[in-house]
């Protein structure tokens, strides 16, 4: 994740790669489960894309915050209560 955040916009193939290999097959895979979970009446009615992307974001700061702040001295994140957190927070959010 460092490499493809610090490396894409001088070597955007990189971005590219990772783009095309793993966020557009991650991404859809979200929103279907957030697509039929509205259908089905176990979410709320929401942006199935939008939520996806919210579903991501925590994963992503705890990339960033591991290798990028952490050795600049940041204080150790708890990635297990971060998820456990924005589980909580996403699905009362999520809620019918």
């Amino acid at each position: 994740m460092k490499v493809v955040i610090s490396e894409s916009r001088a070597h955007p193939e990189i971005g590219k790669l990772y783009l095309d290999n793993v966020i557009r097959h991650g991404l859809p895979l979200f929103e279907g489960l957030i697509a039929r979970g509205v259908a089905a009446g176990e979410f709320r009615s929401l942006d199935p894309s939008l939520a996806a992307k919210s579903l991501i974001s925590p994963m992503l700061l705890a990339a960033i915050w591991k290798t990028v702040f952490e050795p600049l001295g940041a204080e150790t994140l708890d990635i297990e209560g971060l998820a456990r957190q924005h589980v909580d927070i996403l699905l009362k959010g999520m809620a019918p």
